[in-house]
């Protein structure tokens, strides 16, 4: 069964809106929807070839859906398998710095922390 490799950097689901964001572009549980290719071997047989570029020809069709909306097409690394998903990654986490955040926020000034 397939795991997130770190679920705090995974991907989130808003349930207001139905919309799925990715914390980075390089997120290891969000990769782009894309398989590499490679020359045939032992491991990456011809038959094996050919359905790769199969698969990419058809997530580079899906790239013209209307309901794409600018968003990404990923793959979610779910426990239950791969999901193909229309997702957002330009967002802020709280995992980014605290300029990133601060700047999403639209903080003006560093407020002092009171300790009473």
């Amino acid at each position: 069964m397939l795991k997130a490799s770190n679920p705090a950097r995974s991907y989130d689901i808003d349930r207001n809106t139905g919309g799925v964001s990715c914390g980075t572009a390089s997120d290891p549980n969000c990769p782009d929807a894309h398989f590499a290719t490679a020359r045939i071997s032992g491991f990456h047989t011809e038959r094996l070839q050919q359905a790769t570029a199969q698969i990419n020809g058809v997530l580079h069709e899906a790239l013209s859906d209307p309901d794409r909306n600018g968003r990404s097409l990923d793959v979610l690394i779910t426990t239950r398998g791969l999901l193909l998903a229309w997702t957002n990654h330009n967002i802020v986490t709280a995992y980014d710095d605290d300029a990133t955040i601060a700047e999403a926020l639209g903080l003006t000034e560093i407020a002092a922390h009171s300790t009473t």
